[in-house]
């Protein structure tokens, strides 16, 4: 069972996004993991990633933080 999180794609979002993404050809190994999940986790550890610098610098309430999971921060 995977966690839900605000920031997951629709599915429409993510046909925009893959047409960025490498294509699947007959000369690679095929691929065994799920790329909308990469790419939403990708997505993620940005968000928090850019969420914590906006702190930093004052730019952002370090109440926001408070949305994020207390294990990743």
């Amino acid at each position: 069972m995977t966690q839900s999180y605000t920031t997951e794609l629709t599915i429409d979002q993510y046909q925009v996004l893959s047409t960025l993404l490498p294509v699947e050809t007959a000369t690679r190994r095929p691929r065994t993991v799920n790329m909308i999940s990469i790419v939403q986790r990708i997505l993620y550890v940005l968000l928090i990633y850019i969420a914590m610098i906006l702190c930093y610098l004052g730019l952002l309430e370090h109440s926001i933080l408070s949305v994020f999971p207390k294990n990743i921060l």
